[in-house]
């Protein structure tokens, strides 16, 4: 269901015609959800050509793709307390770097956060990496509920 609905109803491996042969080579068109990373992940990983790639049911239902925003907001929580630890104790920092040089995040995230924001947070933090980032979210989600 996943795979024809996300992607708006194209199958990822094509017409009818071209089904069998995009399934044996693994050649499948997810340009549809690109746009969702969570989505695309999701039906990547559903449709692996390898069962044991695949997930169980049990880990299809706790994907971060079905996951509420109070969920979503207390990862991020979650990864930006644990990257300030790791910052503040220097026990960490392959985390840190790691973190930053994610390609989820745009190098211009900035662009996406509202100005008045970035201005009120600038007063009090430097949000120019990765960590930052999740900082900022983190605290606005701390501090405004």
């Amino acid at each position: 269901m996943f795979v024809v609905y996300l992607p708006g109803g194209h199958h990822a491996y094509g017409s009818l015609f071209e089904c069998d042969n995009n399934m044996k080579s693994s050649n499948r068109n997810l340009s549809s959800v690109k746009w969702n990373k969570e989505a695309y992940d999701l039906i990547d990983t559903l449709l692996s050509r390898f069962a044991g790639d695949r997930m169980m049911a049990s880990q299809v239902a706790m994907h971060p793709f079905f996951w509420s925003p109070r969920a979503r907001m207390e990862f991020l929580s979650h990864v930006s307390d644990t990257a300030q630890t790791s910052m503040s104790s220097n026990a960490n920092s392959c985390f840190v770097q790691a973190l930053n040089e994610t390609s989820v995040f745009s190098k211009n995230w900035k662009s996406y956060v509202d100005g008045i924001l970035l201005d009120e947070a600038k007063a009090t933090c430097n949000y120019e990496t990765v960590a930052g980032l999740l900082r900022l979210t983190r605290n606005y989600w701390t501090h405004r509920n």
